[in-house]
């Protein structure tokens, strides 16, 4: 078996891959794989690929047709080979020996999981700042431990990217990326750390987040913002689910909370829509389906239900 495992999919994003794959290069060659997931690209990404694993034979790449970004890490997922298994998308990149450093704290500690930090990168635009602001724990905690810490603070970060994760964890839980879907990560990393006994921490935030200058017209279309009212909608359904098997109460609260708060932000992408016709018939969806009603259960806070009681009289008006 091999130490660690590190999946990157890539989909038409051939203007960041070297910088992506050069960055990866300083890591373990002797204890890494490197699963790098063409996903139907259709840019000079799968050439690059090839080319860059003929030199470089700890990378390896896989070719599908497109699937999307959760698909992609879940074909990964089924071919690791690593102790570890470790994200990094392919418009990022990190500082060399990023992840072999979480992997050795990780086997030193015997940890399902060891979390760090990131750097916002702006690109020259603005200073580059990290994630989390404050130190991360320098001891132990469980999973559970964290994110109610994490929650409470309303600081809980759950991007993948930053993390390495104990693969073993992973299988038992049957963990896979929720297709069809953005903001996979949500309910993916509440799932595994809910069942993480051993987290560990290296606050090094050497994980560079690009935020890069994006079209923003076409981010605004009918039809993406409608498919990012289906992504929270069902991590909503689904994060729903998964407080309700938690015995903890203060937990399982904290994820409700956690559920409406980024469940509401699907009626500001309504309100992005083109017309009134549109943005009405996209309410009255989420009114067939309950979700208002999801919401509704799962608030918290006087506020939140303020907020979805205020959506749903929206969706009422003719």
């Amino acid at each position: 078996m091999i130490p660690l495992t590190i999946i990157v999919p890539v989909y038409n994003t051939a203007r960041f891959l070297t910088i992506c794959l050069e960055s990866l290069i300083g890591e373990d060659p002797s204890h890494t794989e490197i699963l790098l997931v063409d996903d139907g690209s259709t840019d000079e990404s799968p050439a690059m690929l090839d080319a860059f694993c003929l030199a470089h034979p700890w990378f390896r790449t896989i070719h599908q047709s497109n699937q999307g970004l959760s698909g992609a890490r879940n074909n990964a997922l089924d071919q690791a080979r690593g102790t570890y298994v470790a994200f990094c998308d392919s418009d990022d990149f990190v500082q060399p020996g990023y992840y072999t450093r979480m992997r050795l704290l990780a086997e030193r500690l015997d940890a399902d999981a060891i979390i760090g930090n990131a750097t916002y990168h702006f690109e020259g635009r603005q200073p580059d700042h990290a994630l989390y602001a404050e130190p991360l724990p320098t001891g132990m905690m469980t999973g559970p431990a964290w994110m109610r810490g994490r929650l409470q603070r309303r600081s809980m970060l759950h991007m993948v990217c930053m993390q390495v994760y104990r693969r073993r964890l992973i299988e038992t839980i049957g963990l896979r990326f929720t297709l069809g879907i953005s903001h996979e990560d949500v309910v993916w990393t509440t799932r595994f750390l809910l069942m993480a006994e051993r987290v560990g921490f290296l606050d090094e935030p050497g994980y560079f987040y690009r935020q890069w200058k994006r079209n923003l017209q076409m981010y605004n279309t009918d039809r993406q913002l409608q498919s990012s009212v289906f992504s929270y909608d069902t991590n909503a359904r689904i994060l729903d689910q998964v407080a309700a098997g938690v015995a903890d109460r203060e937990l399982a609260d904290l994820i409700r909370w956690q559920l409406v708060d980024d469940g509401l932000a699907m009626f500001h992408k309504i309100d992005r829509m083109s017309s009134h016709r549109v943005r009405q018939a996209s309410r009255r969806d989420l009114l067939r389906r309950g979700v208002y009603a999801t919401l509704w259960r799962n608030a918290m806070l006087t506020s939140q239900k303020r907020r979805v009681a205020k959506n749903f009289l929206k969706a009422l008006i003719p």
